[in-house]
């Protein structure tokens, strides 16, 4: 279905509805049951049902001498509403309800009454002051006679004697009030009855909509699905057309075209109370055949820090032009690569169905996978200083801490939350899902204990590499404590060291690298810590008053690795520079600065890609690598063989010609069949 054809078409139609008008014309003749006599002088409402122009229409009018009315509608061209017509005799009601639109715009209603030869001098009938989003409602009696008495039923179990009640309802919605009127001057008593509505803020919306889905086996064939929006327990009947002389009444038809074309189809809605009229036109095409297949893959997107939240990729042949997801949680999206959050576990249905127009022709598919989505948990612990919390004391921010969550995907690790804290020293993180986590914890530059302790990953390490991972499965955790590492104590004196940190050949943007607050570490000649202190926007650092004295140098960023620098501060060396390099790389080196594995490997850039994309090898020997592409479906679509050199290699990876989604990268070492592997979305 083209979406945005059937935007413009409301617009157009909004612009057209006000700058354009027609008349309703509602007349008729009112006479005595039985005689035919007509009845001059007889009391006629009429009044309007919601009608989309927005129109209004509440009026009396009397008959003449031949016992006929006249009354006019002026509505916007291109809208349709509903008229009623009430008329009283002998204590009764006499109604009739019709429709109009711009082919039917002369309505005519008769009425053969009794006539209790008061004519209206003893009539029942009041008006209600209603304020949209107000419980309390204003009635006044408008009854026609000299009535001294006057019961008001208002449908909730109250009553009231007075002429124009004030009263209140309990709740939002139709509600049926009735007013009985004694008159004895004229000897009658006289009852009506009314179905009024009490809007809240937000008013009920009747509003058709539809969409259809074409069968991929037989492209003649649609199922026409109800997306219609109505007042809440109202009764609906629905009315199809669908462009070739045939209709339905189902709310959800199917139908099958006889021949290939454009048809258009409509939709009207309309509640039993009538209180609701709305319609919908947009076009199908049905056509004999097409080649339109619909692919989609998905993934957890476990970085947004929302529970269940999910990536989704069109991964399609052929020329889509528009899109419908269905999440099976009620919920639906018309972009191509949607973005989606579920609001509790579960399993759910997703399909998507896209509308096609390949050679001219337009085709429709769909396809439907299962998700289930992964729990989510919550952990936490204490954070200690010694043998004691951060705080002991729950009144008095002596200490306040900072703890950082990385998560480990892939072989690499991200940024997820962060949470400050100071109360006993407790932290605590919810809606986490299961996996391998780092935590680092850092007290705050206004905490008294500050330059006693060093920024320490859980559960007591200065170092992430040397640290206890945390693995969150199955449960709730609420032990998970932290023992903050205490500074070495140092002598002082007139050295120096600064520099600034800068990022390797491995890095790029997507590795999201910031300079910015980086922990530089100061450690003695025995590796222990005795200083820290954070880089700032330029990425530089200083570390002031030192005395003569080896030290060591090192930039600590939770996932990357930097290899520590000696600097000796003497006499004649009494200030120091020394740059500090951060790789990105998971694979790059040891504690004693050498390559763990042969190959360094970068992801690939950029990232999405269409034509191409680089991948940054650096080797230690010159060696034959194997390239290789497979879908989500674990099929191969492309492979290459590669000579690679001792240091530095640019490989270029071709994409053109592959289909739009998400795909695996696998790099195999041929020498030691090593396998790295990395993600890339095409966009072609």
């Amino acid at each position: 279905m083209k979406k945005y054809f059937l935007i413009l078409s409301i617009v157009f139609t909004f612009i057209i509805g006000y700058s354009q008008t027609y008349d309703v014309s509602i007349n008729g003749q009112i006479t005595e049951i039985g005689t035919g006599i007509p009845i001059s002088n007889q009391y006629v409402h009429i009044s309007n049902e919601g009608s989309p122009g927005g129109t209004t229409h509440d009026n009396i009018v009397y008959t003449n001498a031949d016992g006929y009315y006249f009354d006019t509608l002026v509505a916007p061209i291109n809208t349709v509403g509903v008229i009623n017509v009430t008329v009283y005799g002998c204590n009764n009601i006499y109604m009739d309800t019709e429709s109009y639109s711009p082919n039917i715009y002369n309505l005519v209603f008769d009425f053969e009454i009794c006539n209790d030869s008061s004519g209206a001098a003893c009539e029942a009938y009041f008006s209600a002051a209603i304020f949209t989003g107000e419980l309390n409602v204003q009635f006044y009696d408008e009854s026609m006679g000299n009535p001294i008495q006057w019961l008001w039923n208002f449908g909730d179990g109250n009553t009231s004697t007075d002429q124009n009640p004030m009263h209140t309802f309990d709740e939002f919605g139709y509600h049926t009030v009735s007013l009985t009127i004694t008159d004895t001057a004229n000897e009658c008593t006289s009852t009506v009855e009314q179905i009024i509505l009490i809007d809240s803020a937000f008013p009920p919306i009747c509003e058709a909509d539809y969409f259809a889905m074409q069968d991929t086996n037989n492209l003649r064939k649609f199922y026409f699905y109800d997306a219609s929006t109505v007042p809440a327990g109202q009764s609906v009947i629905w009315n199809w057309t669908f462009g070739d002389g045939n209709t339905s009444t189902e709310q959800n038809p199917v139908h099958t075209y006889a021949e290939e074309g454009d048809y258009g189809v409509c939709l009207t809605i309309q509640t039993n109370d009538f209180t609701c009229d709305s319609w919908l036109c947009d076009t199908v095409t049905a056509i004999e055949s097409s080649n339109c297949e619909t692919i989609f893959s998905y993934e957890l997107d476990i970085l947004n820090n929302v529970p269940r939240s999910y990536l989704f990729y069109d991964i399609s042949d052929g020329n889509a032009i528009s899109w419908l997801w269905d999440f099976g949680d009620g919920s639906f999206d018309q972009s191509q690569n949607p973005y989606h959050v579920y609001e509790s576990p579960g399993t759910y249905n997703v399909c998507l169905s896209i509308t096609y127009l390949n050679s001219g022709s337009y085709c429709y598919s769909d396809t439907c996978i299962q998700i289930t989505t992964i729990d989510y948990y919550a952990f936490g612990g204490i954070a200690f200083l010694g043998d004691y919390p951060i705080n002991i004391d729950s009144t008095v921010k002596d200490n306040i801490a900072k703890v950082s969550l990385f998560k480990k995907i892939d072989h690499n690790w991200f940024f997820m939350d962060e949470k400050e804290f100071w109360k006993y020293g407790y932290y605590w993180f919810t809606d986490k899902p299961s996996g391998e986590y780092l935590i680092l914890a850092e007290l705050q530059a206004s905490s008294i204990d500050y330059d006693n302790y060093s920024p320490t990953y859980y559960p007591g390490s200065i170092n992430w590499k040397n640290t206890e991972t945390f693995i969150l499965e199955n449960n709730d955790q609420f032990s998970v404590n932290i023992n903050f590492k205490e500074l070495e104590t140092h002598n002082s004196g007139m050295g120096s060291i600064e520099g600034t940190i800068f990022t390797n050949s491995s890095c790029n943007p997507l590795n999201d690298i910031n300079i910015d607050n980086v922990i530089i570490q100061l450690l003695n000649n025995k590796n222990e810590i005795i200083a820290y202190t954070h880089t700032n926007a330029l990425g530089y650092y200083k570390f002031e008053n030192l005395a003569e004295s080896s030290y060591i140098i090192k930039a600590e960023y939770p996932g990357k690795y930097s290899e520590k620098q000696s600097v000796i501060i003497d006499q004649i060396n009494t200030s120091i520079i020394q740059n500090l390099e951060i790789h990105c790389s998971h694979i790059l080196i040891s504690e004693d600065f050498v390559y763990k594995y042969d190959l360094v490997i970068s992801n690939p850039s950029p990232n999405p890609a269409s034509i191409v994309t680089l991948i940054n090898i650096k080797s230690n020997t010159s060696k034959n690598i194997s390239v290789s592409i497979l879908n989500t479906n674990g099929l191969l679509v492309y492979e290459s063989i590669i000579n690679i050199n001792e240091g530095n290699n640019t490989t270029t990876i071709p994409l053109n010609g592959l289909k739009r989604g998400l795909y695996l990268i696998n790099i195999l070492d041929l020498t030691t069949n090593n396998v790295e592997v990395r993600k890339i979305i095409i966009n072609n």
